[in-house]
């Protein structure tokens, strides 16, 4: 007897060929669920014909199923079949396989996540009519998600570590003060940058993968109608990998001007900082070693506004 995920493979395998498999037979695949821990699970669907297709399944809200449903189809993300756009519950969705390669720390693979992450960002800027069912960036979402649950509880746990203030004490002050006025700074500035659009707002290395030789952004179930910035800075914390998200931006014809971008950047990197910072503080006071240390002081660095150089034109 076929069961659910015997009809739901075989319709997203309809969706993603154009041909319905004729008697497809699923093998479930180990996979890693993330930090999230989401239940996801990975399948080879052997087709008749004898081709296989790599997919995964996931549980999905409706933002999420929304969102993967308008990008599917952009090289940024995997393609996706999404069989429900209207029942507000948890429902299984079908993506194709991104794989297990992370895609990396250096300028080709920062031009690659650029070329992605513009694709997005450029298809949707300003388009919040389109997009109304997205969340809005917001002071529930800053203050009560980014700063308190995110940050504060990591934070203040390591300020009762000796080893952390004695390393790291001289970013105290700074790093308490940013957060502090981090929601209203980024409030204000979205409302004069004109640079709203679909934002994933958790771009980090776990979240991008090597594909096929392109970058592939997965895990949308955050995404909201923010500045464009929000994806930035953790993936993009330096000014020559600004530049290089920069300019993939301008090659789709957006352009922004100086004053916005730097302060767009320097607001990306605070915000990196703060929502980021729980992990490396997790490692580095379970295990400290030297990856972790310089992890952990770049973070800190970024969530205390330290501005670094002028990301320029």
């Amino acid at each position: 007897m076929r069961d659910g995920t015997d009809h739901l493979l075989g319709n997203a395998v309809l969706h993603f060929t154009g041909h319905r498999a004729s008697h497809p037979r699923r093998r479930a695949l180990p996979i890693d669920p993330g930090v999230s821990k989401v239940p996801v699970r990975r399948w080879e669907v052997a087709r008749g014909d004898g081709t296989t297709l790599r997919l995964v399944t996931k549980p999905c809200g409706l933002t999420e199923r929304r969102t993967l449903a308008a990008l599917d189809g952009l090289d940024a993300v995997p393609r996706a079949f999404v069989p429900d756009t209207s029942r507000d519950e948890v429902l299984e969705v079908v993506m194709t396989d991104a794989g297990e390669t992370l895609l990396g720390w250096g300028l080709d693979a920062k031009q690659r996540a650029a070329e992605a992450l513009s694709e997005v960002h450029a298809r949707h800027l300003g388009r919040q009519s389109v997009l109304a069912w997205l969340p809005r960036l917001d002071r529930a979402y800053l203050d009560g998600f980014i700063v308190d649950r995110c940050w504060r509880g990591a934070w203040d746990g390591a300020l009762g570590d000796e080893r952390f203030t004695a390393a790291f004490g001289r970013w105290v002050d700074a790093v308490e003060a940013s957060a502090r006025t981090l929601a209203v700074d980024l409030l204000t500035f979205e409302a004069g940058a004109k640079a709203n659009t679909l934002a994933h707002t958790d771009v980090y290395h776990g979240h991008v993968f090597e594909h096929g030789g392109r970058a592939v952004v997965i895990d949308w179930g955050q995404a909201r109608y923010a500045p464009l910035f929000l994806d930035l800075g953790d993936t993009f914390d330096t000014p020559e990998a600004a530049r290089v998200y920069r300019a993939a931006l301008a090659a789709r014809g957006v352009r922004l001007d100086d004053e916005v971008f730097g302060e767009g950047h320097r607001l990306a990197r605070r915000f990196a900082g703060v929502r980021y910072v729980w992990w490396w503080l997790e490692s580095w006071r379970r295990d400290p070693q030297d990856w972790n240390r310089a992890g952990l002081e770049r973070t800190v660095r970024m969530a205390a506004g330290d501005p670094g150089a002028d990301p320029g034109a």
